[in-house]
Formats: C-alpha cells, structure tokens, sequence
C-alpha cells in the first residue's frame, strides 16, 4: 500500500506521527492564511462603505437629493431639515433660500422670514432671498393693508434696490414695483410718497414691458391720483400689447372692465369683461 507524502509522492510506508503533525500544522497554515485574506478582504470593504457613506454625508448634494425627495412628497419641515444639512456642510447661504421656501410650506411663516435674513446677513448681495422676502411681506401688506406691513415692504425692497450686485431688469423692476406700491400706500406718513411711489411703479413698468400687472398698478394710480384721462389711456394701449389670449392679455382686459365701470360705462365695462374671460381660457374655468 502506498501513502503519499506531503508532496504528493507515493511512500512505501506509513507516515509517522511527527510527520502527520506537520503535514497537519501546514495545512492548518494555509487554511489560517485564507481565512486572514477574506477577513482582510471584508476589513477593506466594510471600510470602504463607510468611507462612502462619510464622503456623501459631507457633500451637500447628498442632502440636496433628500431634501427635494422629501418635497416631492409633501415633507416640507423634513425637506427643511435636509437643506440646512446641505448649508451647514457646504457653507453655502443660498441653501437658506430653500429652507425658507419649505418652512413656508409647513406654514412657518416666522420661522421663513428669519432663514431668509439669515442669508442675507452673511450674504447681502443674494437676490433670490431678497425676493422671497419681499414677496412675503407684499402678500402679508395686501392682505392686512397695515402701515407696518408696507413699511416693511419699503425697507425691504429698498434693501434689494440698494443691493450691490448685479440684477436683471426683471430683478430690477420687481424690487422697484414693490417699494412703488408700499410708497403709496404710506402716504399718510408723507403726503410725498405718491410721487416717489408713482416714479416706481413707472420705472418698473419700463424696465418690464412684459408683465401686465405692472403697467395696470400704474393706471390704477395715476386714477387715484385724479389722472383718469392717463389711466384709461394706459390701460387701452396694454390692449395692443397684450393682444394675444392668455394670463396678461386677461388680466389687462379686466383692468379696462374695472375702470370703465367706475366711469359708469357699463356696456362697456360688460363687454370688456366678457373679452377678458374668453382670453383667460381655461384659467377662468378653473
């Protein structure tokens, strides 16, 4: 009978017991080396996750992707959440912007206009925390009409005026349409705030041709200010402008129907109000 050797070469005779001891511990070796290899090799990947996942927890866009999944689902404090993430890893103020946004949402009103002052404390130039901050406080002043809510329109629009940054026309004309409407519309405090309010409303209506609520807040203040040959005048020529169906062409329409029922003209005013309602469409349906 033959055995073979550890080599794998065939013996005549049995192995002794410090043989098979050896052959014993080699093989034990070699088993121990594998077994080492894959621990090792596990080691390396459990690390390499977690390395993965630290480098994405310090990336902004990581939180970015949450928070804009947490929106898409309605989560808006959750959203918010991830997006101060994002700020406070990245540094970056304008991720303020949309957290303000998201707490709006949730109804944090306060809680949004203090994320936007935040961001302009440490970044004074950016705009789109201006605007948020100005449309705010425009739909509060309109709907209360308090003197402090157009007092802090004012302030806030002239902040973004001021602003030393580059801004659009459009940028331009939204901060100066603003700070228009809440200067007349404090004139109690100075009777001279029609005038700067009106020089407003006009500049941004040149500065942005386009948009119909603009040159409309001009008429219906040149008719408060017993100008009503130069409202009605404005108001047909947005007409022209605005020829075609759709949002501004009714809404300038609708703008003429208003005035000429105030002159009493009512055929008129029906009339116009019935164009007004085939341009808006489906919009009026709605």
């Amino acid at each position: 009978m033959f055995f073979p050797n550890e080599a794998g070469i065939a013996r005549n005779k049995p192995a002794s017991p410090a043989e098979w001891q050896i052959m014993a511990q080699k093989r034990l070796n070699k088993n121990l080396v594998v077994a080492l290899s894959l621990a090792t090799f596990a080691g390396i990947f459990v690390l390499s996750v977690l390395m993965i996942r630290q480098l994405q927890q310090n990336d902004p866009k990581y939180f970015v992707e949450l928070a804009e999944r947490a929106a898409a689902e309605g989560q808006w404090k959750q959203a918010a959440l991830f997006y101060g993430q994002a700020w406070d890893r990245s540094g970056d103020h304008s991720y303020l912007v949309p957290v303000g946004e998201m707490l709006l949402n949730e109804g944090e009103v306060g809680q949004a206009r203090e994320a936007w002052n935040q961001a302009l404390v440490h970044q004074p130039g950016l705009i789109a925390a201006h605007e948020k901050r100005i449309q705010l406080l425009l739909d509060m002043a309109e709907l209360y009409g308090r003197t402090e809510h157009w007092s802090a329109v004012s302030d806030t629009a002239a902040a973004m005026i001021s602003a030393d940054v580059p801004k659009s026309p459009e940028q331009e004309a939204f901060a100066l349409h603003a700070r228009g409407l809440a200067l007349v519309n404090l004139t109690i405090r100075d009777e001279h705030n029609a005038e700067r309010g009106l020089a407003d409303l006009e500049k941004a209506a040149e500065l942005a041709p386009r948009v119909a609520r603009y040159a409309i807040d001009v008429a219906a203040e040149y008719e408060r200010q017993r100008r009503p040959g130069d409202a009605e005048t404005l108001c047909r020529s947005l007409l022209e402008r605005f020829a075609e169906p759709g949002p501004s062409g009714s809404e300038a329409r609708l703008a003429l129907a208003g005035f000429l029922a105030r002159k009493q003209e009512f055929d008129q005013a029906e009339s116009m109000f019935q164009e007004s309602v085939a341009f808006a469409g489906d919009d009026a349906k709605a």
